[in-house]
């Protein structure tokens, strides 16, 4: 047996989580007209009744551990949303699902995979990068918003990041427009495609490594070992004398 084929069985055997990388990304669209879905702040949904949710797909498994998602404001806004429900829901024919939750205003809802809640960074209200988009004034503005989520394992598929903003704004305020579509609107739980088409998110994390099966672990360390056996046992013997 080869020995160069010893360490590339012992890599497998071994091989962990790859670095961290982003994971899906749709970056915000500078051309939107009217910049994104104000249904974030609560001058556009009452907490508890509005939320909005993006589409993302995964090639291979995978752990979300942090969202970034870009926020549109008209006008600089001192007294910016603060604070976010989120959620990770599975997709059912481009639509959120998931078990079946309270109801609200009459209206079925689903519940989601996983959920949280984050807090914006302080500065929120400092704007990260100025845009003038189409249709815009030059009091445009975005800020570019990061929060983890904690490890968030999911397997190779299709999901909806949701988000619904609590706390208060005294201006126009959204979660910007994207440039692929995916977008999503809950009202009182009910998912229906978005009129903004899509919405700025990326998800970074790490991709997993495949798991071992313990019966093939053993079956490869059993290999491994017997091979080191067979290749002391060839080795040339040292003369006498």
């Amino acid at each position: 047996m080869n020995k160069k084929i010893l360490p590339l069985i012992a890599l497998a055997l071994l091989s962990g989580p790859l670095a961290a990388a982003v994971l899906y990304e749709n970056p915000y669209d500078p051309t939107s007209i009217g910049g994104g879905d104000c249904s974030l702040t609560t001058a556009c949904g009452f907490p508890g009744t509005v939320k909005v949710g993006q589409q993302f797909t995964l090639a291979q498994a995978s752990t979300v551990q942090s969202v970034s998602f870009t926020v549109f404001n008209q006008f600089p806004n001192s007294n910016a949303v603060n604070v976010f429900n989120w959620g990770v829901y599975a997709d059912a024919n481009g639509m959120p699902t998931g078990p079946a939750g309270p109801m609200l205003a009459g209206n079925p809802t689903v519940l989601p995979m996983i959920s949280g809640q984050a807090w914006s960074p302080a500065n929120i209200g400092v704007p990260t990068f100025s845009i003038t988009p189409a249709g815009g004034s030059g009091n445009d503005w975005a800020s570019l918003v990061n929060f983890a989520t904690g490890p968030v394992s999911l397997a190779a598929g299709t999901y909806f990041f949701a988000m619904q903003g609590l706390g208060s704004s005294v201006t126009w305020e959204g979660w910007a427009q994207g440039t692929s579509g995916g977008g999503v609107i809950s009202n009182y739980g009910v998912w229906t495609p978005s009129g903004f088409g899509s919405y700025a998110l990326s998800v970074n994390g790490t991709v997993r490594a495949p798991e071992v099966a313990p019966s093939s672990a053993i079956g490869a360390l059993t290999l491994l070992f017997g091979s080191l056996m067979v290749l002391r046992g060839r080795r040339p013997a040292r003369p006498i004398g």
